[in-house]
């Protein structure tokens, strides 16, 4: 279909969206967009608790654009970012099959890890590690 590897992806991480998010999406009527889903998404690994529902209906009655609503989310839930230990590689630019990974910019402070925490992070070191041998 001639689509790269970063749209497929894209697309791939749209079916992970709410059935409520896919179907505003899809309404010509609405104001939301493929990329409006796709920013959610990205900020919510920022900002975990992220309602998608609330935003879509802010999109629509406000008329955000893309980088509007980028800006009111980090304003409303700036204070909100999630410390907790999340993955040590990005998804976007890491492909496990071809050997090609991408490391996210993250600081881990290991005595305030929980114990899952920790536990994942020593999986994602053991899997990079079962990669070079």
């Amino acid at each position: 279909m001639g689509l790269t590897d970063r749209q497929v992806r894209n697309l791939l991480s749209l079916l992970e969206l709410p059935d409520e998010v896919q179907a505003a999406i899809d309404d010509p009527e609405q104001q939301f967009s493929t990329t409006h889903a796709l920013t959610l998404k990205k900020l919510q690994g920022v900002f975990p608790k992220l309602d998608f529902n609330q935003w879509v209906a802010v999109v629509n009655e406000e008329k955000l654009s893309v980088s509007q609503l980028k800006r009111r989310v980090n304003k409303e839930h700036g204070g909100q970012a999630s410390t907790a230990f999340e993955t040590l590689f990005q998804d976007r630019g890491t492909d496990w099959r071809k050997g090609e990974i991408r490391f996210a910019p993250v600081k881990v402070s290991l005595g305030e890890l929980s114990d899952g925490e920790k536990k994942k992070l020593k999986g994602e070191l053991e899997k990079l590690l079962a990669k070079l041998q």
